[in-house]
């Protein structure tokens, strides 16, 4: 099992708001540089020049942040978007739920923070096969067939690695980040 430490390191104390904001600034550049480190089929794009995708639950604290990061840059000459999602009601119907899937297989990087996390199990699924990375928080995430997620541990941001998730998807993820990465796998009963 690979273990890593990242670069950027900060203390936290909780209810910190400066630290909270450097918490997510810390994410928010790991989410860029993930789809730095990330290739997408072509057919995931529909011209070489097609922004890539940032899908961002729209109450998200991260959402501001990553605006602020992607403005006027690009990967692999694709400039960075972000795509708001919300959540269907739960009790919404089936055309809620399937306007809701399209809109996420239309995204290239999927980002789950925990005040989203019991809708992570289906969101997981409902892309599967669509080329989406998915990066959430904490083991759970990647133990319900996530492929990045985040965890603080003595004040150092680090990550999780699904590596059969993304091999199994039509993604590559750079070995730089991998080994990065504390290893973990799928539960999913699938």
């Amino acid at each position: 099992m690979a273990t890593m430490t990242l670069l950027a390191t900060f203390s936290m104390s909780a209810g910190d708001s400066v630290d909270q904001e450097k918490l997510l600034q810390v994410k928010a550049a790991y989410l860029i540089n993930f789809a730095r480190f990330t290739t997408w089929p072509d057919v995931k794009f529909e011209s070489d020049h097609a922004p890539l995708i940032i899908g961002l639950f729209e109450s998200d604290p991260i959402k501001p942040i990553i605006a602020r990061m992607i403005k006027g840059r690009e990967v692999a000459g694709h400039p960075l978007k972000i795509m708001r999602l919300k959540l269907p009601p739960s009790a919404s119907g089936t055309s809620h739920q399937k306007e809701f899937e399209k809109q996420l297989k239309s995204c290239h990087l999927i980002y789950v923070s925990n005040m989203h996390n019991h809708a992570a199990r289906q969101l997981i699924k409902s892309v599967k096969h669509a080329a989406v990375l998915t990066i959430g928080e904490g083991e759970s995430f990647v133990r319900q067939g996530g492929m990045l997620s985040f965890l603080v541990e003595a004040g150092r941001v680090l990550f999780y690695a699904n590596p059969d998730a993304i091999e199994s998807s039509d993604l590559r993820v750079s070995s730089k980040v991998l080994k990065l990465a504390r290893i973990a796998g799928s539960n999913t009963g699938e």
